[in-house]
């Protein structure tokens, strides 16, 4: 298959954070532990350095596409702050995930159904065994949601401008079933996906949107309830 509009391949963020500076990966390691991501002083005080040496670092991993900056939420006046947040994840946090993906999709994903796949992915979501309390509202399931598919390497991030009442939708910025060369993943793999990221919202509802926009796709969560 050829890529159209798709997320960037995954691989390429891992190549290029393979290539740091030894200062760099320092930072960028750094950042990875920090899930939901980190503001300069809560890196500075993790890594005992100065706060604009970190900020230098983390202006030249911008640059790189390594890391993403999005405006922290402030209350009332003052310069904004800003969160940075890793955009490749620890390679065994994609690995865990997928371990259990490779096992299902050996024993059980029918040639070409669709309809299978995405039910092969809400086994996977009930067999992961992840449990815990109901989100409280949407904007707490999009958050839940993009810890986990950042986790999966697929790079997500809110889509402020899509917010709506009853609904929330992030991005999807990289994908690791993308080739080297482009190629995109056969449907099944976006249906098994869509199926557990489903499976996992519990009585939410979430769909996969494959390339709805230039170079990613999206995630839509909804409360129908």
């Amino acid at each position: 298959m050829v890529r159209r509009r798709a997320p960037r391949p995954a691989f390429q963020l891992t190549a290029a954070a393979a290539e740091l500076s030894a200062k760099q990966r320092e930072v960028f390691h750094a950042l990875q532990a920090f899930p939901d991501g980190a503001q300069v002083t809560e890196l500075s005080k993790k890594l005992g350095m100065h706060i604009n040496t970190v900020r230098g670092h983390l202006d030249e991993l911008i640059a790189q596409e390594l890391v993403s900056r999005r405006q922290a939420h402030t209350v009332g006046r003052g310069r904004p702050s800003h969160i940075f947040t890793a955009r490749v994840p620890r390679g065994s946090e994609v690995a865990s995930e997928y371990t259990e993906l490779v096992d299902m999709l050996t024993g059980m994903l029918a040639d070409g159904d669709l309809e299978e796949a995405r039910e092969i992915g809400q086994q996977w979501a009930a067999k992961s065994g992840h449990r815990g309390n109901a989100p409280a509202d949407l904007d707490e399931a999009a958050e839940e949601l993009v810890r986990l598919l950042r986790a999966m390497g697929f790079d997500p991030l809110p889509r402020e401008d899509a917010a709506a009442e009853g609904a929330r939708e992030v991005s999807l910025r990289a994908c690791p079933f993308i080739g080297p060369d482009g190629e995109l993943p056969d449907r099944t793999v976006c249906a098994l996906h869509a199926g557990y990221v489903d499976g996992r919202a519990g009585e939410l509802k979430v769909e996969l949107k494959p390339f709805d926009r230039l170079n990613e796709c999206g995630a839509r969560i909804t409360d129908p309830r």
